[in-house]
């Protein structure tokens, strides 16, 4: 895997992160960042950790593109893996809802790399055309697993890193406007529910 290669695929992985992908995994990202009493090194280390567990599949993704693409596809088809996926957002929109803040808090801070991983499995439209062009330029398990890790690494530069700035003052905006975390809670739980949704509705 030359480097011309890796580096296509890196700022590619920038331009999606910073529109499609900043989106689609926004709206997974924002609920598990807000908190009450935040504070910006939590968020910055969630970061980390989501985009953390990105990379990881895209890593793994694109090994697996470039040992054989029907392993991939497999996997992405995987009802078992939906159902996963849809039980895991499902369970942590219930917890969401009812668990002391400490708990949650805590329980955020260990589940947001599995989050991360998670999304990175997820079939979407801009991952689907990386997946073809690396069915093209990759022939091994080794060069398929870099050119993944270059695509993921550009795919954490984007907008929402300015959560980690923005999210300590949301709980002061929303106790502003609607005096109470009850809401702030709930909103976060939809987020989960909706995407526990997509996941069982891929399935049937």
């Amino acid at each position: 895997m030359n480097w011309h290669i890796l580096t296509n695929l890196f700022f590619s992985g920038m331009i999606l992160g910073s529109s499609v992908c900043a989106l689609s995994c926004g709206w997974i990202f924002i609920p598990l960042v807000f908190e009450k009493n935040l504070n910006i090194k939590r968020s910055f280390i969630k970061f980390c950790l989501f985009h953390a567990g990105k990379i990881l599949s895209y890593t793994v993704v694109g090994g697996l593109v470039g040992y054989s693409a029907s392993y991939i596809t497999a996997i992405k088809n995987s009802k078992i893996f939906l159902l996963v996926g849809g039980l895991f957002f499902f369970i942590l929109g219930i917890l969401n809802l009812f668990l002391p803040d400490k708990i949650m808090i805590h329980l955020k801070h260990n589940f947001t790399g599995c989050a991360g991983i998670i999304m990175g499995f997820v079939p979407c439209g801009a991952l689907a055309g990386v997946l073809v062009y690396l069915a093209y330029v990759a022939n091994t398990f080794a060069s398929g697993a870099m050119a993944g890790f270059a695509f993921g690494l550009g795919n954490a530069i984007n907008p929402l890193i300015l959560l980690i700035f923005l999210a300590p003052k949301f709980p002061q905006w929303f106790n502003g406007i609607v005096k109470s975390q009850k809401i702030c809670r709930i909103a976060g739980s939809l987020v989960f529910f909706f995407w526990a949704g997509t996941f069982f509705w891929k399935i049937s």
